[in-house]
């Protein structure tokens, strides 16, 4: 049963927007599905933002259809995008990525196919660069990332134009890419050509070291979570971090504790500094609420995380499961909380008192 599970074909949805690097998705898969027999289902976004914006998505609709793939087209409506505040990249990138996941989960496809390539993680780690970053920023975009595939991250655009023009594939203009005063295009047009110019493999390097930087978040990934599972606990509803241990961690290993913990996901990254700086610097008694609906206070030895009260606006907040022991009895752990509150010890001591009492306390006489 299980080895006729393993063969059966994989269902990929693919992101289509007509441009040429969607359209050389679409075609390579097309072409891959009469060897392999794959499942595929298009998926195209129409924002309504330009007049040719219909265009697109007839196009993409004919394209999928003359290949003898289903398309689903979600348009949007003027209630969705008067919703989309004031950054339109960051808008958009949600509205499609929440309509490609609607789409997989309908066709419970195993993931979905992009068709950014070499090219674009180039820009991304430039673009980062300039807006300034950390190791994060640097790894640019995975290969894979969830539900999420780029087959074509180590395909340059060259060679997908190449490949459109050898065997007449249409593709369309999106005129809004030519805006060279948004930073990505500005990076596309002029500075990224620029590089190339002065060094052939610019696009490569970058490549290259969006690959380094990778292997480094996954190493800084794994020490974070080594630290978590010694050094944190939930305790009554609270995720409690041991504050000494934590400001004995490198700058960096500090910050990804903080992102893991917290759920703070900006891209810029300020209020994660923020956060690290008040662990630091904010007084015994202090409490920080964050943007994630978390609620941070610092007492002596510890630093408790809790879900911030009055904040119904704000989006739920999963606590990571960061520990693989087993949670002590609730007494122990009121116990430890009390002793880490108090001052009279680190939580670890404090917890490690408290369980051995109970196991004391329940042993036959």
């Amino acid at each position: 049963m299980e080895t006729g599970q393993q063969n059966q074909p994989k269902t990929y949805i693919l992101a289509v927007s007509g441009g040429p690097d969607s359209m050389y998705l679409l075609d390579t898969q097309a072409r891959l599905r009469d060897l392999d027999s794959r499942c595929l289902v298009v998926a195209h976004v129409d924002y309504g933002l330009r007049k040719s914006s219909a265009n697109d998505a007839e196009f993409v609709q004919e394209m999928a259809m003359s290949r003898g793939i289903p398309c689903e087209v979600h348009t949007v409506s003027e209630q969705e995008r008067s919703a989309q505040g004031g950054n339109l990249e960051a808008w958009a990138r949600d509205v499609r990525y929440a309509f490609f996941e609607d789409v997989r989960t309908r066709y419970e496809a195993d993931a979905v196919l992009t068709g950014h390539n070499a090219n674009d993680q180039a820009e991304t780690v430039l673009m980062r660069m300039l807006q300034g970053t950390g190791l994060r920023g640097l790894a640019g975009m995975r290969t894979e990332r969830g539900t999420v595939m780029r087959p074509l991250l180590a395909t340059t655009r060259l060679e997908i134009l190449s490949f459109l023009e050898s065997h007449d594939i249409l593709f369309r203009t999106d005129e809004t890419n030519a805006d060279t005063t948004l930073l990505r295009n500005k990076i596309r047009h002029e500075i990224l050509p620029r590089l190339e110019r002065a060094d052939g493999t610019a696009v490569q390097k970058l490549n290259e070291l969006a690959l380094v930087a990778q292997e480094a978040v996954e190493d800084m990934e794994q020490v974070c979570q080594t630290w978590l599972v010694r050094y944190s606990q939930e305790l009554l509803g609270e995720q409690v971090l041991h504050l000494p241990s934590f400001l004995q961690l490198p700058s960096h290993v500090q910050h990804e504790v903080v992102r893991t913990i917290s759920g703070l996901r900006g891209r810029d990254g300020k209020e994660e500094q923020e956060l690290v700086r008040f662990l630091h610097e904010a007084k015994t008694g202090s409490q920080k609420p964050l943007s994630s609906g978390l609620n941070v206070k610092k007492y002596r030895a510890t630093v408790a995380f809790t879900s911030a009260s009055g904040s119904a606006q704000k989006a739920p907040v999963t606590t990571p499961q960061l520990l693989t022991h087993e949670r002590p009895q609730s007494q122990p752990r009121r116990e430890a909380r009390e002793a880490i509150r108090t001052g009279q010890g680190s939580f670890v001591d404090g917890l490690s008192r408290a369980t051995q009492r109970a196991k004391a306390a329940n042993q036959p006489r």
